[in-house]
């Protein structure tokens, strides 16, 4: 009598004892699949969160500032020596220490628009990147979806008196309204948003960011 024969014959007397033994083994197995499909549910979800709350890091020009008083009464301050981000300076973030965690990169630049007194900030960026980055933004209307197209904050659309398919010009050069985005409660709401390219050439600000 072979082994194999020996081993067949001792289950078959003991089909109490295999049973229980498949019954651990199938319970083993599946707390197992349970466990690593619960991290693997758990960290994305993490993921996600985290990415709701926008950019967790922050990039800004190195200023010296000057605060001024006199007579206990603030006069307000002043930046000087003011170090502007060359735009080839991103791929430094690249370097730093955990890089690999970096999932997006979103630059911008910054210029003043004004219309009859009335004024508004605009952000020069990159409407892909920045829709990756603020998945909370809802717009009424459409995506900018070439260079000739902006997004208004709401408080900008109600300020310029602006909607959905109105023309505005900004310094000598006409954009379409493509969508204004829905009231956010930060400071989203009173800016103007146009592609990254253009308000560098237009602020005089090609190569720099920030």
């Amino acid at each position: 009598m072979k082994l194999h024969n020996i081993a067949l014959n001792n289950l078959r007397r003991r089909k109490a004892k295999m049973a229980f033994l498949v019954i651990g083994l199938m319970v083993g197995v599946a707390a197992i699949v349970a466990l690593v499909s619960s991290t693997q549910i758990l960290g994305e979800d993490i993921s996600h969160k985290l990415d709701e709350f926008g950019a967790n890091i922050v990039v800004t020009p190195k200023s010296e500032g000057l605060s001024l008083t006199y007579g206990g009464l603030s006069l307000g301050g002043v930046s000087f020596d003011l170090k502007e981000i060359s735009q080839d300076d991103l791929d430094k973030i690249k370097t730093i220490e955990n890089a690999a965690n970096v999932r997006i990169v979103s630059p911008k630049v910054f210029g003043i628009y004004e219309n009859e007194g009335n004024k508004a900030l605009v952000v020069g960026l990159n409407f892909q990147s920045e829709y990756s980055l603020k998945p909370w933004w809802k717009i009424t209307g459409s995506r900018a979806a070439s260079d000739d197209e902006v997004i208004l904050g709401q408080e900008a659309a109600e300020r310029f008196k602006l909607r959905t398919g109105s023309n505005i010009e900004i310094k000598g050069k006409q954009f379409k309204v493509a969508g204004v985005l829905r009231p956010t409660g930060s400071q989203d709401d009173s800016l103007i948003f146009a592609s990254l390219p253009v308000v560098q050439k237009l602020f005089h600000k090609e190569g720099k960011v920030a």
